[in-house]
């Protein structure tokens, strides 16, 4: 985890000459899940959603590779509502995932290593006891997906874990551990946009926003003084003519 948590500081550290290919964005979809592994019976589909912030990086040397790291919050677990055994539990994690890509065009395909953070797990029948969860699981993905020069892009991701999610537990006073992980197929909509792009962005809606709230202000005192009548000026008085001298 420590050596993932480095490499995406790296990532979002990029150096001065190398900002122009970094490039911050957003993504936000739906997933499916369930869990898989010799100890899960009867596991039945949950769906769910996923959202978050991306960095993908791509080097001026290297047009066709990238990277790209993310921190999303995600909904996985399964539906199942009998032990059997299964999850009997959705869950909720934070994944980081860091992805090696390689663009064809405008199409590109991804993989790489993931670690997930477990943020919360809740019973799908009410007072249910749980396994115990572990705190962190790590896994991989893979995907493919569209991503034009604008940046915006959608794609298709499958991640799960390579380790189990819950921790051993003991069954006649011997450990015993159930062999169960999570599956997730993703379905995602993302924007990315450059970092000086980005600044200008936010810079055209800090103004944006100032006009708006300068307008909203003023509003009331413009219309004010519109309906305000005018004060009436006297007439000038007539100045009689001169009589004129013999």
């Amino acid at each position: 985890m420590k050596n993932l948590s480095l490499v995406a500081a790296l990532l979002l550290t990029a150096s001065t000459s190398q900002a122009q290919q970094l490039r911050l964005g957003l993504k936000v979809g739906g997933n499916v899940s369930n869990a898989v592994g010799p100890d899960a019976r009867e596991s039945s589909w949950l769906v769910g959603l996923h959202g978050g912030i991306t960095a993908q990086l791509r080097p001026a040397g290297l047009p066709n590779w990238g990277l790209q790291t993310e921190a999303l919050y995600t909904m996985k677990g399964d539906n199942a509502l009998l032990y059997g055994p299964n999850l009997m539990a959705r869950l909720t994690y934070a994944d980081i995932p860091l992805l090696l890509q390689y663009h064809w065009d405008d199409v590109f395909f991804e993989a790489g290593p993931q670690a997930s953070y477990l943020i919360s797990a809740t019973a799908n029948v009410p007072e249910t006891v749980l396994p115990d969860f572990k705190a962190f699981v790590y896994g991989f993905a893979v995907g493919f997906g569209y991503q034009n020069d604008a940046g915006v892009r959608i794609g298709w991701r499958y991640n799960a874990d390579l380790t189990n999610v819950t921790n051993p537990v003991e069954v006649n006073g011997e450990p015993t551990q159930l062999r169960m992980r999570n599956s997730v197929m993703e379905l995602h909509l993302g924007y990315n946009a450059g970092v000086g792009q980005l600044g200008k962005a936010v810079g055209d809606a800090g103004r944006g926003i100032g006009r708006g709230v300068k307008f909203v202000v003023t509003a009331p005192f413009r219309i004010f003084r519109k309906k305000r009548p005018a004060p009436q000026q006297a007439a000038p008085s007539a100045t009689p003519a001169s009589t004129p001298k013999p």
